[in-house]
């Protein structure tokens, strides 16, 4: 913390140094990423500072001065606020910062163009996407970096607004998803940010650092520091110190920290507060939550007592809410469920806990946003439903275990970077029983890699006996399969095909159309089933249109 100004001027050089695209050689792709991830680090061990950066004018006689490390610090706080992806900010920084180095040669659009098509050729789709999409262009986006832009665009309008100012004008001509997004930024920074000039008992203050429920602020009469709570300053009218003043009063407060101030018979030191209050929680997809663990742990005995397992459901809220109104809305059941035991008698000890590992697994899969989650997701939600009405009339799975079976398939669309940065869904989609052909023009590239994911995640989620299996089958025809897992194998590939047509309106290539014939000659009661489960699920087929999923245009065009 006591290293702000080196930090600022350490990123500011290593983006001002960075080669003007379009790149003679890889390397300089990859400087523009390391440096965009340089900045992501920044941000994340000094959040006030990148706050400083984002809100505090950075001159009253030169208003667009440093503009362009202002936007960048603006979407990397929108984006970490938002819980965005780091594969996309990172993609995301780097446009703009390739942006900016092209408007300083003040090149012509042509050659962004140019850069763009070269970008989408080494699969950095999303950072190809917004420099072709940068400003006015991207006014039907519906993601962070349109809000970011249109921010800066606000201020470079007007440069003396204040926060206030400015979320209240762009809350007025957004969309509900942008203003999603706007509304983290109230929570933190807040309309009262680092720098901000207040009122504390009648005299002047600087606002220093902030915890949820109070304030360190700066007397600059009495040259000292204070803590207080929050409904003890009131805002002067939106006023701010510049960047360069609030860091000189953080510095001083560093040099000082060592000191012990005895404020009432009780030692205070005054330091700037951890800030990781203010990140939004994230919890790793690499191992599933303690409290499951534990479960997991106790279904896997095979003396353990139903009390017991009622027990350490118990522990976790969520898991007794869910498990409670996911057995009540079963259509399979028709009763409701009062209470956890009886979900447990009512299903099993195995169904319960595949439930709990699906609910917990997609949670984890989808906390983070990325242009095609809304599609994936969706995807994802509404291939376990078909496969768990279609393991309903077979013998190889439960429609517990169907489910979770498609959830683990469907994972990499949420865990390989390259579908993080993904815009589009592949045009030619072969195979649509594959997830590789969900990720990639030519899927067979990803396979070995695809799989290696799978298998690690259902390691790590304590699922790997049967899951392993299937994995090692997943891509193949029916006949290729060994007969004893067959049956799942159709299933889930089943359930793939129908939620891609059904959602994606994905034609169905040879190969598919191979699949689905091998499932009917081994198992048509599957097959005949397609429009009965379209029916009852037809109220999941309301598709989360965005230009992101669009799969008619290329980011070359």
């Amino acid at each position: 913390m006591d290293a702000f100004a080196d930090q600022l001027a350490d990123i500011t050089q290593q983006s001002l140094s960075l080669p003007v695209l379009p790149a003679k050689q890889s390397s300089q792709i990859n400087a523009y990423l390391t440096v965009s991830a340089n900045w992501l680090a920044l941000a994340e061990q000094s959040l006030p500072l990148l706050a400083a950066i984002a809100f505090l004018p950075a001159s009253q006689l030169q208003p667009q001065s440093k503009l362009w490390r202002r936007h960048i610090a603006l979407y990397v706080l929108l984006g970490l606020r938002s819980n965005t992806n780091h594969h996309t900010l990172q993609q995301g920084i780097a446009a703009l910062l390739s942006f900016y180095q092209l408007k300083q040669t003040q090149s012509a659009p042509s050659q962004r163009k140019q850069v763009a098509t070269q970008l989408a050729r080494l699969d950095q789709h999303y950072w190809a996407f917004r420099l072709l999409r940068i400003g006015a262009n991207a006014a039907n986006s519906d993601d962070v970096f349109t809000l970011a832009w249109r921010w800066i665009t606000f201020l470079h309008r007007q440069p003396t607004s204040n926060v206030a100012d400015i979320i209240q004008h762009l809350a007025l001509e957004n969309n509900n998803l942008l203003i999603r997004s706007l509304s983290a930024l109230l929570d933190y920074p807040g309309l009262v940010h680092e720098g901000s000039r207040v009122k504390w008992q009648q005299q002047p203050a600087l606002l220093v650092g902030q915890l949820p429920d109070k304030v360190l602020l700066y007397l600059p009469k009495s040259e000292q520091f204070k803590w207080d709570t929050q409904d003890r300053i009131t805002p002067d009218n939106g006023k701010s110190v510049s960047l360069t003043q609030w860091i000189q009063v953080v510095e001083r407060l560093n040099i000082n920290q060592a000191e012990q101030v005895t404020t009432n018979g009780n030692e205070q030191t005054f330091t700037l507060p951890d800030y990781d209050w203010a990140m939004p929680t994230s919890y790793p997809v690499s191992r599933p939550p303690v409290t499951l663990e534990r479960l997991l742990r106790a279904l896997n005995d095979p003396d353990i007592a139903i009390k017991k397992v009622v027990e350490l459901i118990g522990c976790e809220p969520a898991f007794t809410t869910f498990l409670t109104q996911a057995a009540s809305q079963d259509n399979r059941m028709q009763l409701p469920v009062q209470d956890v035991k009886h979900s447990i008698l009512t299903y099993g000890l195995d169904r319960v806990g595949h439930m709990l590992v699906q609910h917990a697994l997609y949670q984890r899969l989808s906390q983070h946003y990325f242009p095609l989650l809304p599609w994936f997701s969706k995807l994802t939600q509404l291939a376990a439903q078909i496969a768990s009405e279609l393991a309903s009339i077979s013998t190889s799975l439960t429609p517990q275990s169907a489910g979770l079976v498609v959830t683990v398939a469907l994972s990499p669309l949420f865990t390989l970077p390259s579908a993080k940065a993904q815009i589009y869904l592949p045009v030619n989609a072969t195979k649509l029983f594959s997830v590789a052909s969900l990720v990639s023009a030519q899927p067979d590239k990803l396979v070995a890699v695809i799989r290696q994911h799978q298998q690690s995640l259902a390691a790590a989620w304590q699922q790997q006996t049967l899951q392993s299996k299937l994995i090692a089958c997943w891509g193949k025809l029916p006949e290729n399969v060994p007969p004893a897992l067959r049956q799942a194998h159709c299933i889930t590939g089943l359930s793939l095909i129908w939620a891609r047509q059904w959602l994606l309106n994905q034609s169905a290539c040879s190969s598919t159309q191979a699949f689905i014939a091998q499932t009917k000659q081994a198992y048509p009661a599957l097959t005949s089933q397609e429009s009965t489960i379209r029916n009852s699920l037809a109220s999941q087929l309301v598709c989360p249109l965005n230009e992101f999923a669009s799969n008619r245009h290329s980011p070359d065009k």
